[in-house]
């Protein structure tokens, strides 16, 4: 395999990117395909020690192309009201992508005293609108809270996914999230790359899932249409990433995860990612 170690490594530079996230649920029955497409800079701003950087993410529009799910585009339209608050984030990120730490705190609690006066505004001030303003409190206005929430933002979970910061081996075992975050699985993921002189490219597929009925139990057994005794649920893990050398920022990638559970219950999520031309 490589022996490349890929990190963030060239400071004052800048990509602009395209994103686009196609989703298709089933569950109960009940089908729901989304398209959703962001637009975003990512500025490098300074590499430290430890090959650490300081970068400014500004995302720059994001909209609902599809969904057959009036409620859902509803819920967007709340999630982008929220989202204006982290519009422009800089941050500390370690060389595996994790952020240390959030720079422009300050800009933030201000974003989200301004997005507060709107609502109240525009909406008066009842008592649903105080409750949405308490729970986003502590996430805006706490350090830790407001680092995990930026850290799990899927522009980091996508573009870094656990790529970066370590020589590539021919196979890694992961532990992650299932995709409704009801259980931890295990698995390994299985890597093939190939480079020269300005480029790597790494593809990697997820296999040997550790699942049984117990895991099964904890995972779906709280779903009321999800019969465990006739399940025969197939996973799918699949990457295939193009990185520059130079400055370890992608050129393309896409990402699959496919939870195909039974005939009820099937969730698969595609993440393109393209670096736009000027």
């Amino acid at each position: 395999m490589s022996s490349t170690e890929i990190y963030i490594s060239k400071p004052q530079i800048q990509r602009r990117y395209h994103i686009a996230i196609n989703g298709d649920m089933l569950m109960g029955g009940v089908e729901n395909n989304t398209k959703v497409e962001t637009e975003c800079l990512l500025n490098v701003l300074e590499i430290g020690s430890n090959k650490c950087a300081t970068i400014e993410l500004i995302t720059l529009d994001t909209d609902v192309i599809e969904t057959g799910n009036q409620a859902f585009r509803e819920l967007s339209v709340i999630a982008n009201q929220l989202k204006k608050v982290t519009q422009d984030i800089v941050c500390v990120i370690d060389k595996e992508g994790k952020v240390l730490r959030v720079v422009n705190t300050e800009q933030i609690k201000r974003k989200w005293g301004q997005l507060k006066s709107e609502m109240v505004s525009i909406c008066g001030c009842s008592g649903e609108l105080t409750d949405f303003f308490n729970i986003n409190e502590k996430l805006f206005c706490d350090q830790d809270t407001l680092k995990q929430y930026v850290g799990e933002m899927e522009f980091f979970k996508i573009h870094f996914n656990g790529l970066y910061g370590h020589q590539i081996r021919n196979k890694e075992h992961r532990e992650t999230d299932n995709t409704f975050k009801t259980n931890k699985i295990s698995y390994n993921l299985y890597f093939d790359n190939d480079e020269d002189d300005e480029l790597i490219r790494i593809r990697f597929e997820g296999r040997d899932f550790e699942i049984n009925h117990d895991w099964l139990q904890k995972s779906y057994g709280q779903m009321p249409f999800v019969d465990l005794r006739n399940m025969k649920p197939e996973f799918t893990i699949q990457g295939d990433y193009l990185i520059e050398k130079t400055t370890g920022l992608i050129k393309g990638a896409k990402f699959v995860w496919d939870e195909n559970i039974s005939k009820e219950l099937h969730l698969r999520t595609e993440y393109i990612i393209t670096e736009k031309r000027r």
